[in-house]
């Protein structure tokens, strides 16, 4: 994917883990949010800056531009942050479907 797709991506990733936050109340999540958080800063990618570059590993191996591509990627960066940095969101995981993701992202200008 593009940069400016991935970008896109995760921009409507961290849109609806905050709207699932704003029910559940989550820690781990708001973990994550808090690190994904791209309205902090001015370069608007994340408040930890590792995070979208993070992202951008996840979305390499996706060729096209497609939304099933960017729902993919980011279903590849919430497994990598519960492997590999200990946040506990594999029910997130497996409860985020790709219509969600699909409706959110066609949503995002």
């Amino acid at each position: 994917m593009t940069e400016k797709y991935s970008y896109k991506a995760y921009l409507t990733l961290f849109i609806l883990l905050d709207l699932k936050f704003e029910k559940s109340k989550d820690l781990q999540l708001g973990r994550l949010l808090g690190d994904m958080n791209p309205n902090l800063f001015a370069d608007d990618t994340s408040a930890d800056s590792a995070c979208f570059e993070d992202f951008l590993d996840c979305s390499a191996s996706y060729t096209s531009d497609e939304v099933l591509n960017a729902y993919n990627a980011s279903i590849d960066f919430l497994k990598m942050y519960n492997n590999e940095f200990g946040f506990e969101i594999l029910e997130l995981i497996e409860e985020l479907s790709f219509k969600e993701y699909e409706e959110c992202f066609c949503e995002k200008k």
